[in-house]
C-alpha cells in the first residue's frame, strides 16, 4: 500500500472520540491518516466506501480473512487481470468455498490510490447494496495489516494510520487509545490472527472477526468446565447456516459465558454458539458493536476500550460471511441471506 498524506484535519478527526492525551506527540509519529465513514448501522458488519476500477462501490473488512475477496455486482463485470488459478477459500475454519485468484487493477480507499492488489474472486454475483453502492467484497488481512487499524463502531468510523518506525513511536498505538484501554497480544495463525482469552481459568485462542454476526466456539473445547457436554446440552438448540458454503448447516447450542477476562478486563455476559463444524473460536461482531478497538499488526497487539453507547441507526444485518441462526420457532437475521 502506498504511503498516505495526512489531509487537513483528518488526524484530529480520527482522535476526536478518543480524547487522546499528548495528541501533538502522537501527530509527530503519524505519517498518514485516512478517516472513513462506516456505511449502514450498528447491526451491520463494518462496510466502507471504495472506488474499484472506476466504479463507486463498498467493501466489508475483517482480519479473520487472509485475502481480499470479491464478487462481480449485477450491473458490471469484475474482470481484473493476471493469471487465474482456482483456489479454495476458508469460510469459517471448517467449510470451504471455491474461488479464483485475480488482480484488482485499480482500488481507491478514502481518496488514496492503492493501485493494483491481488484478490480472490468468488462464484456468484454480489447482490447486496448499501447507500446506492454495490457491496463487491471484503478487504482481508493482507490489505489491512499495512497500517494501524482503528475501528470505532459507536461513532461509525474507521481510521487507517501509517506511523514512523523509530523507537520514540513504538508505543504510538497505546498513546492513541489512551490509559483506559486494554491490550492483548495477537498471534499469527494460518495468515490470520488469534488473541488469548480465559474461560474458567483456562487459556484459549480466539479469532477476532469484525464480520461474523455471532460469537462461536468449537465443541472440541469440552475439557473447559463451562463448555462440558452436559452443560452445553442445556443451552438453546439452534441451526447455523453458513450461506457462503452452500449446504453447510450445523447443529449447535446457544449458551451464555460469564466473567470472561480479556486483557485484564472482565467481559459482560457473553452469548456464544457452541457447535462442531468450526475450526477455531470466533469473537464476532457483538464484541465490536459498542467498542473502539485498534489492531496494531506490526507490533502484534490488539487494543480495546470499555463498552460505550452505540448511537448509530439499527442497520440491515448485512455481513459478508452470512450465518443465519434458527431454532424450531424463529429464524434470526444474523447475516442477511443473499
Amino acid at each position: 500500500m502506498q504511503a498516505w498524506t495526512v489531509l487537513g484535519c483528518a488526524f484530529w478527526l480520527a482522535l476526536g472520540s478518543l480524547h487522546a492525551a499528548h495528541a501533538d506527540d502522537i501527530a509527530d509519529c503519524v505519517t498518514g491518516t485516512i478517516v472513513l465513514p462506516l456505511l449502514g448501522g450498528r447491526t451491520d458488519a463494518p462496510i466502507i466506501p471504495v472506488r474499484v476500477e472506476g466504479h463507486d462501490a463498498a467493501m466489508y473488512l475483517s482480519p479473520d480473512f487472509s485475502d481480499t475477496l470479491v464478487r462481480s455486482p449485477e450491473n458490471w463485470t469484475f474482470d481484473g487481470s493476471g493469471p487465474r488459478h482456482d483456489v479454495s477459500v476458508d469460510s469459517n475454519g471448517y467449510h470451504h468455498v471455491p474461488g479464483a485468484e485475480m488482480q484488482i487493477d485499480d482500488l481507491q480507499v478514502g481518496g488514496a490510490d492503492v493501485g493494483a492488489i491481488s484478490a480472490t474472486k468468488l462464484r456468484g454475483a454480489a447482490s447486496q447494496t448499501i447507500e446506492g453502492r454495490p457491496i463487491v467484497g471484503l478487504l482481508g488481512n493482507t490489505f489491512l495489516s499495512n497500517s494501524l487499524l482503528l475501528l470505532d463502531m459507536p461513532e461509525g468510523k474507521l481510521v487507517f494510520f501509517t506511523t514512523r518506525q523509530n523507537g520514540d513511536c513504538a508505543d504510538v498505538a497505546q498513546r492513541i487509545m489512551g490509559a483506559a484501554s486494554r491490550s492483548v497480544p495477537m498471534k499469527p495463525h494460518h495468515e490470520i490472527w488469534n488473541i488469548p482469552i480465559s474461560i474458567d481459568g483456562q487459556m484459549r485462542d480466539i479469532t477476532p472477526d469484525t464480520d461474523l454476526a455471532i460469537n462461536a466456539i468449537p465443541s472440541s473445547w469440552a475439557d473447559v468446565p463451562e463448555l462440558a457436554p452436559d452443560v452445553v446440552a442445556k443451552g438453546e438448540f439452534v441451526k447455523i447456516d453458513y450461506m457462503a458454503a452452500r449446504g453447510a448447516v450445523s447443529d449447535g447450542r446457544r449458551i451464555t459465558l460469564h466473567g470472561l477476562p480479556l486483557g485484564g478486563m472482565v467481559q459482560p455476559a457473553t452469548s456464544v454458539i457452541v457447535h462442531p463444524d468450526l475450526g477455531n473460536a470466533i469473537l464476532g461482531l457483538p464484541f465490536f458493536i459498542n467498542r473502539i478497538v485498534l489492531f496494531d499488526f506490526r507490533n502484534r497487539r490488539f487494543f480495546f476500550l470499555p463498552e460505550m453507547v452505540n448511537t448509530q441507526p439499527l442497520g440491515h444485518h448485512l455481513h459478508f460471511e452470512q450465518a443465519v441462526v434458527s431454532n424450531t420457532s424463529v429464524r434470526e437475521a444474523e447475516g442477511k441471506p443473499q
